[in-house]
């Protein structure tokens, strides 16, 4: 006789809920941070002193340009931007021209591409060069700075044909300057001092 052997059934194991953007759009306001990321509710810690030293030296200088000439607004996190129905991220810094205010809805949230992203590079590098780096590709922001505190580098990426090719990059000492905004030029050695 046979002996057949018997197969044990168990439950599924629970599968992580997915959000879309209108409900991540409910949340109460933060602390904590939150982004959307393909669905999926991703908390962020509270940045490091060079990190949020990089940052505010970058909207410094960059607030500076963009109010002088009166083409836009500089904006830095924690401020929602939506690229979908399932991804609301919070780029690091964050440039809208002018010509995009439309982005900005009467509610305050922003909905669609910045023309410049900056990301200053932490933990989960991943995030920031693969997952958001694509959607900035796709969803056309047109310039997208990374801001690399281990090497002490700058890159400045321009979008050409939903693909990112890099325009300007320094390490350590020297200068990157923007395509998309003529004559914006940062001496990389005061980002990291």
């Amino acid at each position: 006789m046979m002996r057949m052997e018997t197969l044990e059934i168990t439950a599924p194991k629970e599968v992580a809920r997915r959000y879309t953007s209108a409900e991540f759009r409910l949340l109460p306001q933060g602390p904590p941070y939150f982004e959307l990321i393909n669905g999926t509710l991703v908390r962020s810690p509270s940045p490091k002193f060079p990190h949020q030293h990089a940052s505010n030296e970058l909207v410094f200088l960059l607030n500076l340009y963009v109010r002088e000439r009166g083409i836009g607004i500089v904006l830095s996190a924690p401020m929602d931007v939506e690229f979908d129905q399932f991804n609301t991220f919070q780029p690091d810094i964050l440039f809208i021209s002018s010509e995009r205010s439309h982005l900005i809805t009467g509610d305050g949230d922003i909905v669609g591409a910045p023309d410049l992203v900056v990301e200053i590079l932490s933990k989960n590098r991943v995030k920031d060069l693969g997952t958001k780096r694509y959607f900035y590709e796709i969803h056309n922001v047109r310039e997208y700075w990374i801001v690399d505190l281990q090497k002490k580098t700058i890159e400045v990426l321009e979008n050409q044909d939903m693909e990112f090719v890099r325009h300007s990059y320094a390490k350590r000492t020297g200068e990157v300057e923007s395509k998309l905004l003529p004559g914006f030029r940062v001496n990389v050695e005061e980002i990291f001092e």
